[in-house]
C-alpha cells in the first residue's frame, strides 16, 4: 500500500485550532466526575496535521514538554517552522505511528491528545496506539480521544461509502484528492436526485451531504477518502482502550455536562449499571456522530473536601468583549441554566482577569456553587469564556515569540486568525484586521491614527480595500478614516481583552 497506508497525502489538512487537545481545559469536566486532574509536564499529539495546535500548545504552555507524530511530511515542515520560530519546547517527527510510537527516547506522558486521526487509520494502527497508550501513558495520566461513534454515521453510512468507492474506482489516478473529493460529491448529488428508496428510511442522509459541499475539499479529502474509515460503537473504543488499563473518565464537550435529556431517558440511563452500556445507549438517544472524551490510566477520587478546594481553585477568563459575549450567550443554548447565574459569571469575569470558581462564588450574589459551575460550563461550550491556567507562567517568551510570527503571516495575506495565549495555554481568535492592528502597535504607533495608516500601508500594498455601502474605497484619504473607526475600536473594545489574556 507504500508509505501512506491508503491515508491521503496529496492534500493537507485544514489549518485551523483544536480547543479540547489543551489538556489543562480537562480540568473542570474531570472535577465534576471527581476525579483529580493530573499535572502535566510531558504531553504528545498523535496525528497532529498541518501542526497549528501543537505549536501554539507548545508556546502558550512553558511548562509542558510536547511530542508529536504526523507522516505527512508538508504538515511536519509547516508545523516545525512555527516551533522553531517560538523556541518552544516541542519534538515533532514525520515517523509512521508504528516507528515513533516504538522510538526509546520518548518519555512517559501525562497526557496524550488523538484528534480524528482514530477514525481514519487501519486496525493495525489503532493497535499501535493502544499498544503505545498501555506503555507509554503515565498512570494517572490523560487521554483526549476524539472520534467517529456509529449512531449519527449510521443513516450516512452508505452514501459516505459510494462517494469513496467512487473516488476509488471512477476517478483518474493521478487526479489530486480535492479534486477526487469534488467530483465523488457530484456523483452523489446526482444519486440523490435519482430519488432512491434508501432515502426514504434516512431521510436526513441527503440534507448532509448537501451541507457538506460548503466544506473545505481538504476537509472532505481527509475524511472521506481514505482507504480505512470507522464509526464504532463507544463499547468498542472502551474495550480497546481497556487493553491499555484506560477508563472512560468524562465527556469533554463542556456542553455535555448540562445538557438535559428527557426523564424518560434519564431514568433509562441511571437503570444501567456498566459505562459501556449507558455511554453506548446515550449516544444512541442523542444521535452522537462524533465524540470527544477524557479517558484516564488510573482513576484518583477525591474526598468530598478535597473536591471542593480543588473545583473552586479552578481559574476561567472571559476572552471576548462583554458585548460581543453577552450576544452569543443569547443567542447559545443554554440548555436550561438560570440565565441569572449566567450573567453574574459575566459580569464577575467583565474586567477579563482570570478568577477562580472561589472568587467567583464569592460575588455572585448567594449563588450557589452548582449553580455556578453549570453557568461556566454553558459559557465555555459556547465560547465567551475558557479555562485559564492554574497560576499564570512568570514569562513566556516562546508565545511572544510565536504571535510575532503569526501577525507576520497576518500582514502577509494568511488567514489563520490565531493567537497564542500563555493565560489560557492555548489559541484565541485575533481576526487578521486586528492582528494588522497588533504589528502596527509593535511597531510603536499606540493611537488610531497611527495604526490606521499602517492598516492602509499594509492592505493598499495587496490590492485590499474598504467596502462602504457598497462601493469600494479606492483612495488613501477615503480608506484611512475607515480604518481609524476601526483601529478605534480595536483599542476600546480588544486590546484589553488581548492584554489580559497575554497576546498584546
Amino acid at each position: 500500500m507504500g508509505w501512506n497506508e491508503g491515508y491521503v497525502t496529496d492534500v493537507g489538512y485544514t489549518q485551523g485550532y483544536v480547543s479540547l487537545t489543551n489538556p489543562f481545559r480537562a480540568g473542570l469536566p474531570l472535577l465534576h466526575a471527581g476525579l483529580a486532574p493530573p499535572k502535566i509536564r510531558t504531553a504528545c499529539e498523535l496525528g497532529f496535521g498541518q501542526g497549528v495546535t501543537i505549536a501554539i500548545n507548545a508556546a502558550a504552555q512553558p511548562e509542558v514538554e510536547w511530542w508529536g507524530a504526523d507522516f505527512m511530511p508538508d504538515h511536519v515542515a509547516f508545523a516545525r517552522a512555527l516551533v522553531e520560530a517560538s523556541g518552544a519546547r516541542c519534538h515533532l517527527s514525520d515517523e509512521s505511528f508504528a516507528d515513533f510510537c516504538t522510538r526509546p527516547d520518548l518519555p512517559e506522558f501525562d497526557a496524550v491528545v488523538v484528534h480524528g486521526v482514530w477514525s481514519w487509520v487501519s486496525d493495525e494502527n489503532r493497535a499501535v496506539i493502544v499498544d503505545f497508550l498501555r506503555r507509554k501513558l503515565r498512570v494517572g495520566g490523560l487521554l483526549y480521544l476524539g472520534y467517529n461513534v456509529a449512531p449519527g454515521w449510521a443513516p450516512h453510512g452508505p452514501l459516505r461509502h459510494l462517494l469513496g468507492l467512487h473516488a476509488q474506482l471512477a476517478t483518474a489516478p493521478g487526479l489530486p484528492s480535492t479534486a477526487k473529493a469534488e467530483a465523488s460529491l457530484a456523483f452523489i448529488e446526482r444519486l440523490i436526485e435519482t430519488n432512491p428508496a434508501y432515502l426514504q428510511s434516512a431521510p436526513d442522509a441527503a440534507a448532509y451531504f448537501r451541507v457538506l459541499k460548503g466544506k473545505a475539499k481538504s476537509y472532505l479529502s481527509h475524511e472521506f477518502l481514505n482507504a480505512h474509515w470507522s464509526a464504532a460503537p463507544f463499547s468498542d473504543t472502551a474495550a480497546l482502550l481497556a487493553q491499555a488499563k484506560l477508563t472512560f473518565a468524562a465527556s469533554a464537550d463542556y456542553a455535555d455536562h448540562v445538557r438535559k435529556l428527557p426523564p424518560e431517558q434519564a431514568r433509562f440511563l441511571a437503570g444501567l449499571d456498566t459505562v459501556a452500556l449507558q455511554e453506548t445507549a446515550r449516544d444512541v438517544m442523542v444521535n452522537q456522530r462524533f465524540r470527544r472524551d477524557y479517558w484516564v490510566k488510573g482513576e484518583t477520587r477525591l474526598l468530598p473536601r478535597d473536591l471542593s478546594a480543588a473545583v473552586r481553585a479552578q481559574r476561567f477568563i472571559l476572552v471576548q468583549p462583554a458585548a460581543v459575549a453577552a450576544a452569543a450567550l443569547a443567542a447559545a443554548d443554554r440548555h436550561g441554566v438560570d440565565q441569572d447565574a449566567v450573567d453574574a459569571v459575566l459580569a464577575a469575569l467583565a474586567d477579563h482577569a482570570p478568577r477562580t470558581l472561589g472568587e467567583i462564588e464569592a460575588v455572585a450574589g448567594g449563588l450557589r456553587l452548582d449553580a455556578i459551575i453549570e453557568a461556566v460550563i454553558v459559557c465555555v461550550a459556547a465560547g465567551p469564556v475558557q479555562a485559564a491556567l492554574l497560576a499564570a507562567p512568570v514569562s513566556a517568551p516562546a508565545a511572544s515569540a510565536l504571535n510575532r510570527v503569526l501577525i507576520d503571516r497576518a500582514e502577509g495575506g494568511e488567514m489563520l486568525q490565531l493567537l497564542a495565549s500563555p493565560v489560557t495555554g492555548g489559541a484565541v481568535h485575533v481576526p487578521r484586521l486586528s492582528q494588522i492592528f497588533l504589528g502596527a502597535r509593535l511597531r510603536g504607533a499606540r493611537e488610531a491614527p497611527a495604526m490606521a495608516a499602517a492598516a492602509w500601508t499594509v492592505l493598499s500594498s495587496q490590492g485590499k480595500a474598504m467596502v462602504k455601502e457598497g462601493r469600494v474605497l479606492k483612495t488613501a484619504e477615503e480608506n484611512i478614516p475607515e480604518f481609524e473607526i476601526l483601529a478605534t475600536a480595536f483599542l476600546a473594545t480588544e486590546l484589553p481583552v488581548l492584554t489580559a489574556l497575554g497576546v498584546a
